[in-house]
Formats: structure tokens, C-alpha cells, sequence
């Protein structure tokens, strides 16, 4: 199925970015997306691979059999050659092979450490997405929050600055993050001993809000205190205990 896409050009005066230090920039352009992918087929697990650079990334579950798909892409530039630079180099791959969907931002940006100002450029693009309950997540953000509400799937997710927030979930999987506040809340007691295989949180604060009363075998990996237990994290989460600085860890 072919992109749905409403694009508004706009050139006005200076607005505030202060947070890109991109306050003298006049030059912008706006394009939503709209993609939906039926993944029905029962041969295959339903999986979402996401990586973006800029912009949030939200996922809410629904009794469902298509992933829906709804881009706001924003690009702000300092002139209208660096506009049109961002128009053909940065660019958003959305694709299907069988029940797995991948969305994927791409720029010169990938290869490179340089920021916007030696671009000239900067792009979001924020996801609002619906998936099936039974969705496997693989999601990476850069810049942003990323939140992920009533799915029952496996997830792997990995932010950078922004805080990651899990409500209503039931799945296990891996939660990562550099700066940023890391909240996770189940739906029920999860199926596996360890619902969260791997934490690693350098930045911000941890919590977690189970909606049940926590045991010595099973329970997520913060008690509602926000005290850390070993016994409930993974060898590899155990390991990396040592790089949270929140919480108290206990033996």
C-alpha cells in the first residue's frame, strides 16, 4: 500500500528553538504519513522493528490484525537549499516481509557524528502507532520519549535521551536507556521468571508499578519503593546493577 501524505510548506519568521539552538532558522516543512500493513498471516509472530533518530515514538495495543501507521515528519532548516538537502537525503523506509514491519530513518547523519548545525538541518519524525496486542517490539530512539501501552508481546528497547514509559504490558524483554526516566508497569504477573532480561539506565530515574503484590520469585524488577532486588533481575541485569544510581539495591 502506497504512503498517504499531507505536506504544508512554511516559510515564517523566527521561532523559539532553543532546544536545537536553531533560533535563527525561517525555513520549515511538515508531512504526515499514513501506512497501515496487514499482518494476519498465522505462520509468523507479528514483530515491529522501529528505529529513529529524532522525534517520539508511540505505541498503544488494540484487538487488531494490522500495524497503523502515522508519521509527522518536521523538518526545520536555516535556508531553502538546506530544505531541500533534508527533502532528498533524510528519508524514512517503510517496509514488510511477511508479519515483520520495519520503519526506519535514514540521513547522512548515520554515518557521522555531526550535529544539525553542520547540516543546516533538523528532522523529527513522531510515530503514532497501533499493533496488534501480540506485537514483538524492536524499538531504538535516539532523541524523545518512547511509550509502548497494552501490548502483550516481547519487547527489546533501547532509548538514548528520553525517557522510556511501559504501561500495560505483559511480555518480557530488554529496556535500555542513557538519560531518562524508565518506568515499567504490568498488566498482570508476568509469564516469565524474569520479565525484564536486561535494565541499563545511566541517566534519570527508574520506577515500576506492578498491579499486584510483589513476591521473592516473582515480581518486576523495582518494587514500588523503587528498591531493586537482585533476586528478581537476570544474571546480565545483575550485572549492570553497578550503573544505576537510583534505588538501593538489596542482596
Amino acid at each position: 500500500m502506497k504512503p498517504l501524505a499531507l505536506t504544508t510548506l512554511i516559510l515564517l519568521p523566527a521561532l523559539a528553538w532553543g532546544q536545537h539552538g536553531e533560533s535563527s532558522w525561517k525555513f520549515e516543512n511538515r508531512e504526515t504519513i499514513h501506512r497501515s500493513f496487514d499482518v494476519s498471516s498465522a505462520s509468523n509472530p507479528k514483530k515491529l522493528l522501529l528505529d529513529n533518530m529524532n522525534g517520539f515514538i508511540h505505541i498503544n495495543g488494540y484487538a487488531g490484525k494490522e500495524i497503523q501507521v502515522t508519521v509527522e515528519k518536521h523538518i526545520r532548516a536555516e535556508s531553502g537549499a538546506a530544505l531541500a538537502d533534508a527533502q532528498r537525503d533524510v528519508t524514512l523506509d517503510l517496509s514488510q516481509q511477511g508479519n515483520s514491519v520495519r520503519l526506519y530513518e535514514d540521513g547522512p547523519f548515520r554515518n557521522h557524528s555531526r550535529g544539525d548545525r553542520h547540516y543546516g538541518y533538523h528532522v523529527d519524525f513522531d510515530f503514532e502507532i497501533q499493533v496488534p496486542s501480540d506485537t514483538e517490539l524492536t524499538l531504538k530512539g535516539f532523541n524523545q520519549e518512547i511509550q509502548v501501552k497494552q501490548v502483550a508481546g516481547d519487547f527489546d528497547i533501547h532509548g538514548f535521551n528520553g525517557g522510556i514509559d511501559l504501561e500495560d504490558v505483559s511480555g518480557a524483554g530488554t529496556v535500555e536507556t542513557f538519560n531518562g526516566k524508565v518506568k515499567v508497569a504490568f498488566s498482570q504477573e508476568p509469564r516469565a521468571p524474569n520479565p525484564l532480561q536486561d535494565l541499563q539506565r545511566l541517566g534519570g530515574r527508574l520506577f515500576s508499578s506492578p498491579p499486584w503484590t510483589p513476591t521473592s520469585t516473582s515480581r518486576p524488577f523495582m518494587a514500588p519503593s523503587t528498591r531493586i532486588s537482585r533476586s528478581t533481575l537476570s544474571p546480565v541485569a545483575r550485572a549492570r546493577m553497578g550503573s544505576l544510581s537510583t534505588g538501593q539495591a538489596t542482596a
